[in-house]
């Protein structure tokens, strides 16, 4: 596959409303491309976008910061590896996973949450992730029938709303997470059909309750 390595890259410069949109890296057809130690963010669009079958990039040790909408939007059944960056300073959440997408998410540093939704998958697993005021979106928040992420063995911390919001059939395990410093509650699961696994995770320190189940 082709690689890239030590780049700065940005998306969303002058031109048009619908050209201040558009992300800053985008990985589609197939591709296995691998990105490395790169600076990447966008004015108005989503940092990342990965898509479609098959495309399996590698982003390893990146900064992905700063843009008007997420950090990374996987979707259409797309894959990959996102490890060992940091993420943060987005309006919307910083990963993003949907439609059938399924990628390892793991040892990287996110600051304002990942959202899976639409039937996302996938594996986030190992990861520092916080959601801080303002926010008020869920550090981890899995809604939507057919949604079924693992997440696991991740520091949550730190969080303005709920730590880990599972909701509208959102499913999924939770397991062998830390849950701390949170100003909402550290789990919440609501509506009916919303059936996650919750266990072995430690969770301490919230200023509401620790687990909040209801319809």
């Amino acid at each position: 596959g082709v690689g890239g390595s030590g780049l700065t890259t940005g998306g969303g410069g002058g031109g048009s409303a619908a050209q201040h949109a558009q992300p800053a890296l985008v990985v589609c057809d197939g591709s296995d491309v691998e990105v490395e130690r790169c600076d990447i963010k966008s004015a108005a669009g989503v940092a990342v976008l990965v898509r479609d079958k098959v495309t399996e990039p590698q982003v390893l040790a990146c900064r992905v910061h700063g843009s008007g909408q997420g950090g990374f939007l996987f979707c259409n059944d797309s894959g990959g590896v996102l490890r060992g960056c940091v993420i943060r300073d987005h309006a919307m959440a910083a990963v993003n996973i949907t439609t059938g997408a399924a990628p390892e998410v793991s040892r990287n540093t996110i600051v304002g949450g990942v959202f899976v939704f639409k039937r996302g998958c996938g594996v986030v697993r190992d990861n520092d992730i916080s959601s801080p005021a303002p926010k008020k979106a869920a550090a981890v928040e899995v809604r939507d029938d057919g949604s079924s992420p693992k997440v696991t063995g991740n520091r949550i911390h730190h969080t303005h709303g709920v730590a880990a919001y599972f909701h509208l059939g959102g499913g999924g395990v939770l397991t062998g997470n830390t849950i701390t410093d949170t100003d909402a509650e550290c789990v919440e699961v609501a509506d009916p059909g919303t059936e996650p696994v919750v266990r072995d995770n430690v969770i301490s320190n919230g200023k509401s309750v620790g687990i909040r189940i209801h319809s």
